[in-house]
């Protein structure tokens, strides 16, 4: 009985995760109601779903192959692809990779107006949870600068900073040293540095233990009255990543996230600890 509670509890939690990813989304409100065929599409493993998160692998061999046409048409089709998805979490890499390997391809080609427009095609997107934290790839943007297309250069640097606000600052400098006739590395590490980076790579590896962490807090608050601790460590850090990881995605930069993602697992937790404390409890010794 106690775990089917849980387990009921477990449920009632997704039901508001998945209202939150509705109301967070930044989908238009005519793309609203995309969200549901997406989520089905990937529950019941769409194959278009599939093939959009499969191209960008296809999509770099292809570039580093030269097979020029292969790239046309990959990038083409995850265009094509994205817009059924708009309010998939990688939307934005798709509208920034598609576009900028276009661009690339406009290069090799010579058509520097072609490169330039794909370049701000690329930068013109919702951004992503990676794009927003990471930043988008710079490759074209820097070979772009480096061949003199300044004005295209300084648009797409202008409009990556509505969603890449880690590397504001770092734009705002290479903005300054373009206007002053210079031609920045455009290097994303470099809007971290290098103890951003370092403290970044921690920071992860830390998140990646949180659950297993909050697990432990509780086994050692309970140890006097908590049996087969090996068992609820297990069952405790599957329900504290099932719980925790949803959230991370769906709110990945919203300023509301540290306490969601960290309350939601230390609610499961707990309340699984008060099942298991019931349901493993010694039996009370008869009194002589």
């Amino acid at each position: 009985m106690a775990f089917r509670v849980l387990i009921a509890f477990v449920t009632a939690l997704w039901l508001p995760v998945t209202l939150l990813a509705a109301e967070s989304s930044s989908c238009s409100k005519d793309a609203h109601s995309k969200i549901s065929l997406a989520a089905a599409a990937a529950a019941r493993h769409d194959p278009s779903l599939d093939r959009f998160r499969a191209i960008p692998q296809q999509l770099h061999r292809a570039y580093l192959n030269g097979n020029d046409t292969e790239v046309e048409s990959l990038a083409t089709e995850e265009l094509h692809l994205a817009s059924q998805y708009p309010c998939d979490w990688t939307y934005g890499d798709a509208i920034e990779n598609a576009n900028r390997y276009l661009g690339l391809l406009s290069l090799r080609r010579g058509d520097l107006a072609a490169a330039d427009e794909f370049l701000l095609r690329s930068g013109n997107n919702p951004g992503s949870p990676i794009e927003n934290n990471l930043g988008p790839n710079l490759d074209l943007a820097n070979q772009l600068l480096r061949l003199g297309q300044v004005h295209p250069v300084e648009q797409y640097l202008t409009e990556v900073q509505s969603f890449w606000a880690p590397g504001r600052p770092q734009v705002a400098k290479w903005l300054n040293a373009i206007q002053a006739g210079q031609r920045p590395f455009l290097n994303g590490l470099k809007a971290y540095g290098t103890l951003g980076v370092v403290g970044g790579v921690g920071l992860v590896l830390i998140l990646l233990a949180v659950p297993e962490l909050i697990v432990l807090v509780f086994i050692g608050a309970t140890r006097r009255r908590l049996r087969h601790r090996l068992s609820f460590f297990l069952i405790a850090s599957v329900l504290a990543n099932a719980s925790m990881w949803p959230i991370v995605a769906i709110h990945s930069v919203e300023s509301k996230a540290p306490t969601l993602v960290l309350l939601t697992p230390i609610l499961v937790i707990f309340l699984l600890s008060r099942l298991w404390i019931h349901r493993f409890r010694e039996p009370a010794t008869a009194s002589p």
